[in-house]
């Protein structure tokens, strides 16, 4: 349940044209897609344990889908998006440059 591969699960796994579409326009935005994943080389344990816990709120998105309960995967999923943008002063690392980010 790594990048692409989830995001390529969850277009899959819902048959969703709204969910593909949100996706295609995410992947667009600065600092948003998968694949533009930024780390800081000076603290590589914390970048190391803010990445097991996107992981584990992808594993969370992925239960509740299983559970249908869609409005906890919704939920789960905007915060896993802003991960980047919130949740690096959590872990001690200096998140500023996500904070000027645009956000969707």
């Amino acid at each position: 349940m790594n990048g692409p591969n989830f995001v390529a699960f969850m277009v899959q796994a819902t048959d969703s044209r709204v969910i593909a579409d949100a996706i295609a326009r995410n992947n667009h935005l600065p600092f948003a897609s998968a694949d533009s994943i930024t780390v800081q080389k000076n603290a590589l344990q914390r970048e190391y344990q803010k990445l097991r816990f996107a992981q584990l709120q992808r594993r969370l998105v992925f239960d509740a889908l299983l559970r249908r309960v869609g409005a906890r995967a919704e939920a789960l999923m905007r915060e896993h998006a802003d991960i980047g943008g919130c949740c690096g002063a959590f872990f001690g690392l200096d998140d500023s440059a996500a904070s000027t980010a645009p956000r969707a």
